[in-house]
């Protein structure tokens, strides 16, 4: 995407991802150099995470884990996507 962006002088995108997802969609496109391209992250609405309760639910717990699993592994250098 921002190669595209960059062929067509593009100086901002609306990222769109599931709700879970969008601080790793973000973390990621600033970690690995926007070459000055930014981004406004925004989660679909298709795809809604309950705010209350989710802990509940197993499904919803395991997509928190796993959301803050892959922030760590950002974070701490070991995702494919930051190499």
């Amino acid at each position: 995407m921002r190669k595209e962006a960059l062929s067509r002088g593009w100086r901002r995108l609306i990222l769109v991802s599931s709700p879970e997802h969008t601080r790793r969609v973000k973390t990621i496109w600033y970690r690995r150099g926007s070459d000055g391209v930014g981004a406004i992250v925004r989660a679909s609405p298709y795809g809604r995470f309950p705010r209350d309760g989710w802990w509940r639910e197993r499904r919803m717990a395991e997509r928190v884990l796993h959301e803050y699993l892959g922030l760590a592994a950002l974070y701490l250098g070991v995702s494919g996507w930051m190499q």
